[in-house]
């Protein structure tokens, strides 16, 4: 069966952090390890709940003051740099783009509230597919199988008709039970000439 679709994750894939020096005097004031400041979601326990939608961004961070007892200059601080040393991953980019029109694209991100427009605003990605999925709109969440079914029902293709790209091995390997081919991101070069073999390896 040939490949009509291809799907792409955005965090670690199409954006990642190149300047992680914000994040690390954050991590050793708040005695997290190194590169962990993400987990100050996951130790209020909010982080599923704010991948699903159900609470706000504003909550969230109102949680995570409460929990490290911040002061409001300190909590305007750490919210900022929260989300700083980020770059677009151009190359990556431009290659999904070029797979239109002859593949329907799309992305597919575990992400809170507010990411389809910041990715629109700051990446412009909503140009370069035919559709963005995003858990905290849908209340489904990878590795959840119904939340790559909800993808492949929008895009009107099969499992077996798609390819699916993420930096982590368990969402892959969800893709993968599915029937969707997956490729889990390494490099550049690595994912994009995966990609371009599942599409050759189809046709015969």
């Amino acid at each position: 069966m040939p490949i009509h679709a291809v799907i792409f994750d955005i965090g670690g894939v199409l954006t990642y952090t190149v300047d992680c020096s914000r994040h690390k005097k954050w991590e050793d004031y708040l005695g997290l390890q190194g590169g962990r400041l993400f987990d100050i979601v996951d130790k209020t326990g909010m982080a599923h709940a704010a991948r699903l939608g159900q609470v706000s961004v504003e909550e969230i961070w109102q949680r995570v003051q409460t929990f490290y007892r911040l002061d409001d200059e300190q909590m305007q601080e750490l919210e900022q740099d929260f989300w700083s040393g980020g770059a677009f991953n151009r190359q990556l980019a431009n290659f999904l783009s070029s797979l239109r029109p002859r593949y329907k694209t799309a992305l597919l991100s575990n992400a809170w509230q507010g990411a389809r427009a910041r990715v629109s605003q700051d990446f412009r990605l909503n140009e370069i597919v035919d559709l963005m999925l995003f858990s905290a709109e849908e209340g489904l969440a990878k590795p959840d199988p119904r939340f790559y079914q909800l993808a492949l029902s929008r895009l009107e293709v099969q499992a077996e008709e798609t390819v699916f790209l993420d930096d982590k091995s368990e969402n892959v390997d969800a893709a993968r039970v599915l029937g969707m081919r997956g490729v889990r991101y390494e490099t550049n070069e690595q994912a994009m000439a995966e990609i371009e073999a599942c599409f050759i390896s189809r046709r015969v």
